[in-house]
């Protein structure tokens, strides 16, 4: 641990998180840069940073993170608030999620082959807080990327927690399942969500709150995705996309992308699942592949 430069040295503390090299650190920070949220997300040329709270005890912290990429250490360098120090021992292991640190590229990219040859120790972003992906993924179904940002935005601006003295322009936080599971449903239509949508980020984070419903990587699998796969207005491609950022299953899929379909010229969601079956068991990193690959195809 050492202490920041003294531009920040009296708002923050730094902490190496280690990896297994390579690390494509560019193609993380596209990936996230791709789906940021404006206010509570901050990803520049070499950093990216954003607005966070846990739960320490009974107390709710409330504060900010930066990371960047110390190559020559094998490390991803974190900057964190002192606000969150309290509970830095969560706030280290949520962001390893992030980054997804923990992976052994190696045997990866050899099963992957050629599809990764262009971005060797590519990562599954993950999360800092499980329900994120909920409404990241009930919020994007069917629209695009961009018009997905922007009501991720209002949401964030109208229920998030407000955070003081960031850097990087952030000011608020996404909002968790327990402030979401107090919220009508209209509260989230008004915001740009049709109804079903809307419904189904408040049941699931009502499910969340309740602890009957627990998004990490420890929770049981078939358990979760069956419980997720209960809540009207969550399909198949949004249970595995959950599974794939937020419960860190290395197989996950997206069953039926349009994106991949296109991608790989497929005209169903069979004939898609079984060009994906070569990547089994890691079709997770084979899908961040893929979409990089189309969107620099757009460009």
């Amino acid at each position: 641990m050492n202490t920041l430069g003294p531009n920040m040295h009296d708002t923050a503390v730094s902490y190496d998180l280690p990896y297994q090299a390579p690390y494509s650190w560019s193609g993380v920070l596209h990936f996230l840069r791709h789906r940021q949220i404006e206010g509570v997300e901050y990803v520049g040329e070499d950093v990216y940073a954003r607005a966070v709270e846990v739960m320490h005890g009974a107390q709710r912290l409330n504060g900010w993170i930066s990371v960047t990429h110390a190559p020559l250490r094998n490390a991803l360098e974190v900057a964190v608030s002192v606000s969150l120090q309290p509970a830095i021992a969560e706030v280290l292991e949520r962001t390893r999620r992030v980054f997804d640190t923990e992976s052994q590229p190696g045997p990866i990219d050899a099963h992957l082959g050629a599809l990764a040859a262009e971005l060797p120790g590519m990562r599954v972003p993950g999360t800092f807080d499980g329900f994120e992906i909920v409404i990241r993924a009930v919020v994007g179904q069917q629209i695009s990327v961009i018009n997905a940002r922007k009501v991720l935005g209002r949401i964030a601006g109208q229920f998030g927690t407000r955070v003081e003295n960031a850097p990087f322009g952030l000011v608020h936080t996404l909002p968790g399942a327990a402030v979401i599971a107090e919220l009508d449903a209209l509260a989230l239509i008004l915001t740009g969500i049709i109804r079903i949508r809307a419904e189904a980020i408040v049941a699931a984070a009502q499910e969340v709150a309740a602890l009957r419903i627990v998004l990490t990587p420890h929770a049981p699998l078939d358990d979760t995705l069956n419980a997720l796969r209960d809540i009207r207005g969550i399909g198949e491609w949004t249970v595995q996309y959950i599974a794939m950022r937020a419960l860190r299953w290395p197989n996950a899929f997206p069953e039926g992308d349009a994106v991949l379909k296109k991608h790989l010229g497929c005209t169903t969601a069979l004939q898609l699942s079984e060009r994906a079956s070569q990547w089994a068991p890691w079709r997770a990193y084979a899908v961040v592949h893929l979409w990089r690959q189309h969107e620099e195809a757009k460009r």
